[in-house]
């Protein structure tokens, strides 16, 4: 029997952007070895320093204001992802949790709303594939999946195509 489920999610961009930013070769400890390191060098490696942190200031606006077009047209993307799906007759989208998210991994609290999709009457395939095109649509990582018919609630990893899920 399908019974379908729940996937909860931010409209804030998570850290997915920070992912791009090119490593300088000044925070590799073993380029610090060489003590005898030319002027030239030095300067290369502060411009790259420079770069690093202009691309970490960029990568943040970007984020900014991805996470604003995403709370402005979150009902249509939504709608559109759903729509995309035939298979789906109903769904219902809401603000209905509003609380704190840990992430153990970088050790910081995300205090936010978030969106609740909820879907009636689908297999568990087609319940992971809209937690798959969420993650894509609105740069997140992973969202909160919860299946009605094994009853559980798991974290969807967009990375690892929701094979690394933890069961809560």
């Amino acid at each position: 029997m399908k019974k379908g489920g729940m996937i909860i999610f931010s409209t804030s961009v998570n850290s997915e952007l920070d992912e791009n930013i090119p490593k300088s070769n000044t925070d590799n400890p073993e380029s610090n070895i060489d003590n005898s390191k030319s002027e030239a060098k030095v300067k290369k490696q502060n411009k790259e320093k420079l770069k690093n942190k202009v691309n970490k200031i960029i990568n943040w606006f970007k984020a900014k204001i991805q996470s604003l077009n995403n709370r402005l047209h979150h009902k249509s993307k939504i709608t559109q992802i759903l729509e995309g799906h035939p298979e789906i007759k109903g769904f219902s989208v809401g603000n209905y949790f509003s609380g704190r998210f840990f992430n153990r991994e970088t050790n910081k609290i995300y205090d936010e709303s978030s969106i609740t999709v909820e879907i009636l009457d689908i297999d568990r395939e087609t319940l992971y594939d809209v937690a798959e095109e969420l993650c894509e649509t609105f740069n997140q990582t992973e969202v909160i999946v919860k299946d009605y018919e094994s009853h559980d609630i798991k974290r969807y990893l967009r990375y690892n195509n929701g094979t690394n899920n933890d069961t809560n």
